[in-house]
């Protein structure tokens, strides 16, 4: 689904580009352009049908009209409030949608971790947002660990559709261990007429961590790279 895209960011991009997110590599370095389009890109191969499954829920999901209500009462989240609650992504973790995604992503991979959230700019206070904020768990198990993705690119950049803000995201580590630096590349594509945005995510020595799919956040520039960080700001 996106390989072609990665490979065309490989031979287009900029090293300009690669200069935001150059926040070295764990021996001092900063990793260049090239490595960081090479290592998304066979992080994507190596991950791909859990990858487009995940993606092909979220496309779905937003087309699905009886979720509607419900991914505007997410949009509408204030994730700063001491009173929010899990519950407002416990119907997309008990989708069909999400359901089908599990699947496929436990016959295809050993991952097990997928997270649920949207682009926002009411994060906790302890980030400086905005961001990507919602909840990661292990279906189906019932806990839930708040999981923020907060990448220098996006701030100033992204704008919001209250009505398809939703962000699916497919993680290597455990939900409670999620809060690391990260580097990696984005892509924008179109799936069955929804624009969805790819991030592909990397450790400092370029290794496989995630990746997170998105509709309603719009990024005017089709491909590029980013630096930031995960955390956690509330389990449940």
């Amino acid at each position: 689904m996106f390989v072609n895209i990665a490979s065309a960011v490989l031979e287009a991009a900029a090293p300009a580009d690669a200069q935001a997110a150059a926040v070295g590599n764990g021996r001092g370095a900063a990793p260049t352009n090239q490595q960081i389009v090479d290592k998304a890109k066979a992080a994507y191969s190596e991950y791909r049908p859990a990858v487009d499954a995940v993606t092909l829920a979220l496309v779905n999901t937003v087309k699905d009209a009886d979720m509607a209500d419900t991914l505007v009462r997410l949009d509408a989240t204030n994730w700063s409030s001491p009173g929010v609650s899990v519950s407002i992504v416990e119907p997309f973790f008990s989708s069909s949608e999400i359901a089908e995604a599990v699947n496929v992503v436990r016959r295809t991979t050993s991952l097990s971790t997928l997270s649920v959230g949207a682009f926002s700019t009411s994060l906790p206070q302890q980030v400086s947002g905005p961001g990507m904020i919602g909840w990661a768990a292990e279906p189906p198990a019932a806990g839930r660990t708040g999981l923020i993705l907060d990448l220098d690119i996006f701030k100033s950049i992204v704008t919001p559709d209250n009505s398809t803000n939703l962000q699916y995201g497919l993680w290597l580590g455990a939900p409670d261990t999620l809060h690391d630096r990260v580097i990696g590349f984005y892509a924008n594509t179109t799936i069955q007429g929804v624009a969805v945005n790819l991030k592909i995510l990397l450790t400092q020595t370029l290794q496989p961590y995630g990746f997170v799919s998105s509709t309603g956040a719009t990024v005017p520039v089709n491909v590029g790279v980013f630096a930031g960080a995960t955390s956690q700001w509330r389990s449940a």
